[in-house]
């Protein structure tokens, strides 16, 4: 695979600073939107038929694990027959078209999504009953709107974004990268959210994954040494067809959003703490299996968590672009800013909240966005124990 087009290092640094500068927007509007979200979460109450579910149907496990595997074999088989298929294309042009036809649909997928948060539509969000699992329950998404011009936007603008960026013009590329990171933020559907793990996870992510790649890399490289030199040496080959530069710019282009989309999951629970702390706010929950609306827009209410990790990500992605341009002038930096901004917004969030007096209740926050049977179970529980008893008439 041929790489990228090559720019200057003024020309990259612009690029990489609207990036930025977008990706940190979407995290803020991204952060905004799971919190209304969370609103109308937190308002839900499983259906009847999970609160007090009957006997599962005969071979339910079978069932499920039988459709998980089929799921999974699916996706894989087709992932699999999409590499190798793609490797016996003979023509160059043939194997850019079907990797910008796959790239353009992502990308319509993304700003179609993206589109749902910026030109709000009408959400339903309710808890409905697992057929094959009596007590589990999933959350369902209704949608009151038309999707056709959606689609067809979002559709119209993914093409301009591949045909600029086969004439070497990016302009909409750092559009397509801020709105990777509100989709991922915003319909993110974690069963839990726990600040805990969140950023035990987070954190082991930046210091074992590279770990785990040098050493795999390492490997790698030795194996191929050792066939390299004890192998027989190889008939010449036809030379294969390569990616154009520019496709290989927008397949990786994603990568470049990844630390807001990481920073942005820290970010998104320090804006839900800060509505928590509030003394004014109390879930109350709706009747069995009733549907809540998303807000069209948020309370107000102080966000000092928020704001502090809003500035501790921008700081640190500055700090990261200015060293980056300084001593390794391209566009391979998602790493750096990796390193700088997870391990700056978890502290800034550690101190904020050391210095709010709320440090040991932002350790132990948790969120339950889809209740565990366990949970279904508990909130039965305490349904039965508020229910009002009905009185008995009084005897004559």
């Amino acid at each position: 695979m041929s790489g990228p087009a090559t720019a200057s290092p003024l020309v990259e640094a612009f690029y990489s600073t609207v990036t930025q500068a977008l990706c940190v927007g979407a995290v803020v509007k991204g952060c905004d939107y799971s919190l209304r979200r969370w609103l109308a979460v937190s308002t839900l109450t499983p259906p009847e038929v999970a609160l007090h579910p009957s006997e599962p149907p005969k071979n339910a496990k079978w069932k499920l694990r039988a459709i998980g595997l089929s799921i999974f074999a699916f996706f894989m088989a087709f992932e699999g027959g999409l590499i190798f298929g793609a490797q016996r294309i003979k023509s160059e042009f043939w194997l850019n078209a079907l990797w910008a036809g796959i790239e353009g649909l992502l990308i319509t997928l993304v700003l179609f999504t993206s589109s749902l948060i910026f030109f709000p539509a009408r959400i339903e969000l309710s808890y409905i009953a697992n057929k094959l699992d009596p007590g589990a329950i999933v959350l369902k998404e209704k949608r009151e709107d038309t999707v056709w011009p959606r689609i067809f936007g979002a559709a119209g603008v993914s093409a301009l974004c591949i045909y600029l960026s086969s004439q070497n013009i990016r302009a909409l590329q750092p559009v397509v990268v801020a709105a990777w990171v509100l989709m991922c933020l915003a319909t993110a559907n974690m069963p839990k959210m726990n600040v805990k793990w969140a950023n035990i996870v987070l954190m082991g992510y930046i210091t074992v994954v590279p770990v785990i790649g040098i050493v795999l890399g390492g490997l790698i490289t030795l194996v191929l040494g050792f066939f390299g030199e004890n192998g027989e040496t190889a008939a010449p080959s036809e030379p294969k067809p390569e990616l154009y530069g520019w496709l290989g710019r927008v397949m990786i282009m994603v990568m470049s959003g990844l630390p807001c989309m990481m920073a942005g999951v820290l970010i998104s629970l320090a804006l839900r703490f800060d509505h928590a702390q509030t003394r004014s706010f109390i879930a109350l929950r709706g009747e069995p299996g009733q549907a809540a609306i998303i807000p069209t827009s948020s309370p107000d209410f102080a966000k000092p968590m928020f704001r502090a990790s809003v500035a501790a990500l921008t700081a640190s992605l500055v700090v990261a672009e200015v060293l980056t341009s300084i001593f390794e002038p391209t566009h391979s930096v998602e790493m750096a800013w990796i390193f700088m901004t997870i391990p700056t917004v978890c502290a800034v969030q550690l101190i904020t909240a050391k210095r709010m007096g709320t440090l040991k209740d932002w350790w132990k926050y948790e969120e339950i966005w889809i209740p565990s049977k366990e949970d279904v179970a508990k909130i039965a529980q305490d349904i039965e124990a508020v229910a009002p008893v009905e009185e008995k008439p009084a005897q004559k």
